[in-house]
């Protein structure tokens, strides 16, 4: 029976990892961050970036509302041009395609939790 718990606590620490795995990478400079044509008017925040010449493309979780894209392009935007800012994504720079979850420098924030 110990074994089998053992087993088990194993299993879902294992499980847990690969839910809390995520990764924050740093800019000096903007990127490209643009809003992209979905299925009957609706909109996906998408970008893209070079790091260690590996090439990343993001998005947000789903496609949203033309004027929601838009105004959060806005919000990102005004944090990538305070200067050198960081993304944390929900996913390990392992991956090539990844989910955006924050934009943040040291004088303002977007956060994809916020809205």
């Amino acid at each position: 029976m110990r074994s089998r718990e053992l087993i088990i606590g194993l299993v879902l620490s294992l499980f847990s990892v690969s839910i809390f795995a995520e990764s924050k990478i740093c800019f000096k400079n903007e990127i490209p961050v643009y809003c992209e044509d979905e299925q009957e008017e609706m909109k996906s925040l998408s970008g893209n970036f070079y790091s260690n010449s590996l090439y990343y493309e993001f998005s947000a979780r789903r496609a949203f509302p033309m004027d929601w894209c838009e105004s959060t392009l806005l919000e990102i935007q005004k944090v990538m041009n305070k200067g050198k800012f960081c993304i944390v994504f929900e996913e390990e720079l392992s991956e090539s395609g990844l989910t955006i979850n924050k934009v943040e420098s040291s004088k303002n924030s977007w956060s994809y939790f916020k809205q």
